[in-house]
C-alpha cells in the first residue's frame, strides 16, 4: 500500500471524526475517534459492515 493510500485513509478518518464532533485518535488497535465516552470506528467502503465484522471489531478493540 502506498503512502498516498494511507494518507487518504487518515484524511477520511479525520473528516468523519469532525462530522461526528469527535477527536481523531487513530493508530493500530485504537478506535478512530472519541467523543466524550463514546468510541467510534470509521470504514471507507461502499458496502455496509456486516454484523460478524462489527462484532469482531468490537472484541478486538475492547469497545463496550
Amino acid at each position: 500500500m502506498s503512502s498516498d493510500h494511507v494518507n487518504r485513509g487518515i484524511r477520511y478518518e479525520k473528516l468523519k471524526a469532525r462530522e461526528h464532533r469527535g477527536h481523531h485518535m487513530g493508530g493500530p488497535g485504537a478506535p478512530d475517534y472519541q467523543r466524550g465516552g463514546t468510541l467510534g470506528e470509521v470504514k471507507c467502503r461502499t458496502s455496509p459492515v456486516t454484523k460478524p465484522e462489527l462484532q469482531r471489531l468490537v472484541r478486538q478493540k475492547n469497545i463496550s
